[in-house]
């Protein structure tokens, strides 16, 4: 379950959905130290963890997921579909030549360009060669926004590819409880996830703000940054915070419960998220249902939706400092009447991004799927398609 987040969100809200609907649900994977599903699984759904065999990645490669009899608890549930969720973990590799069924694999965010020019660059393009192999032509693949389908289309040109969305936070409850509150007079943004530095664009967030506050209308606003600290983001970007001034203005809330995100969004005006790539974004589709105006990167998955680019109270821009800046003092100004919008729309929205709606969606292509044949010689050479540092990627959709 990659330790929580937003993979293990995605496996647990399509997996308790599918229950409701009646599918019978295994949900396996290794352990993960400190993690444990929350107790709001449906009951019907079976569990089977392993642990790990090596602790290197390239002991993983080699020893890729559990040992050949640890898959017997899967073999005896005699899957009709085996969905991997979350890419770049060698245990995935194995599936394919242990389990024979139709696949399909939900890389969540994994495929966006970017992703392969960060941290353990080498290992990830390693991983995809071998998974193009083993793994890829065995499965067809789920795209969670029409933005990654362009991703999976550009890696992968002639994979089947099929588009269905996600849920809000599974672990968000319906209401608001007795929780910590967003305390300041003036207006109150908020962005909810990990402080990650990079990919969530927080550092364009804070000049943004620093910028969009120089107006008059923006002067008393405040921002509220909700979530857990990654890899030493938090501490760079506090320097951050004193270096434009704003330690007056910008609040770090830490990690947060679900309780605590519904109460913060409850007492906010406004949600920003300038993601410099983002598979999904679960915490966007949260704020959207707790009628919150929204100003968002054209990085975010979910922004791909027409559904929710074309909302009148959703600003979409580049994760570019000045555009951002503009979008963010406009919704200050106007977040009264975008706040009358948004209600309006949150039905629609409910409707449109259930965890219902998507294990139907996921249940019809499951029905449609059968395991490719593969007419090719395994040992030909393919074509290359690994992404390289600074090499062109293409946006084919599917």
């Amino acid at each position: 379950m990659l330790g929580g987040g937003g993979v293990a969100n995605a496996v647990i809200g399509l997996a308790n959905a599918q229950a409701e609907l009646g599918a019978e649900v295994l949900i396996t994977g290794k352990e993960a130290p400190g993690y444990h599903l929350p107790p709001l699984v449906h009951p019907s759904i079976r569990t089977h963890f392993w642990r790990q065999r090596a602790s290197t990645f390239l002991g993983r490669i080699v020893r890729p997921g559990p040992r050949p009899a640890e898959f017997d608890a899967l073999r005896q549930f005699k899957p009709d579909v085996v969905h991997v969720h979350g890419e770049f973990n060698p245990d995935n590799l194995c599936v394919a030549a242990r389990i024979d069924c139709p696949l399909v694999v939900s890389p969540h965010g994994c495929f966006h360009p970017g992703v392969f020019d960060k941290r353990r660059s080498s290992q990830k393009r390693l991983y995809f060669r071998l998974a193009r192999r083993l793994l890829y032509r065995h499965a067809t693949m789920h795209a969670s926004s029409p933005l990654e389908a362009t991703h999976i289309s550009a890696l992968l040109p002639n994979q089947n590819v099929y588009c269905a969305t996600l849920g809000p936070g599974v672990q968000s409850p319906a209401a608001v409880g007795a929780a910590r509150e967003l305390r300041s007079p003036g207006p109150k943004l908020v962005f909810v996830g990990r402080l990650d530095i990079y990919t969530k664009g927080l550092d364009i967030l804070l000049e943004a703000f620093a910028i969009a506050r120089r107006g008059q209308q923006a002067r008393s606003a405040t921002l509220h940054l909700v979530g857990s600290d990654q890899c030493g983001s938090r501490r760079r970007l506090e320097l951050l915070v004193k270096s434009l001034e704003l330690s007056d203005h910008v609040t770090f809330h830490g990690q947060a419960s679900p309780a605590e995100v519904a109460r913060f969004l409850a007492d906010a005006d406004v949600y920003v998220q300038l993601s410099r790539h983002e598979g999904f974004g679960l915490s966007v589709v949260e704020a959207l249902f707790a009628g919150l105006p929204a100003v968002l990167s054209d990085g975010i998955g979910v922004v791909s939706y027409p559904e929710v680019s074309g909302l009148p109270h959703v600003l979409v821009v580049k994760p570019e400092i000045e555009a951002a800046a503009q979008a963010i003092a406009r919704a200050i100004a106007d977040r009264a009447l975008l706040r009358e919008q948004a209600l309006t729309h949150v039905n629609a929205l409910r409707d449109f991004f259930s965890w219902e709606s998507t294990a139907a969606q996921q249940l019809v292509q499951y029905g449609t799927i059968a395991r490719p044949s593969i007419s090719d010689d395994p040992s030909a050479p393919a074509v290359d398609a690994t992404p390289g540092r600074g090499s062109p990627v293409g946006s084919a959709g599917r």
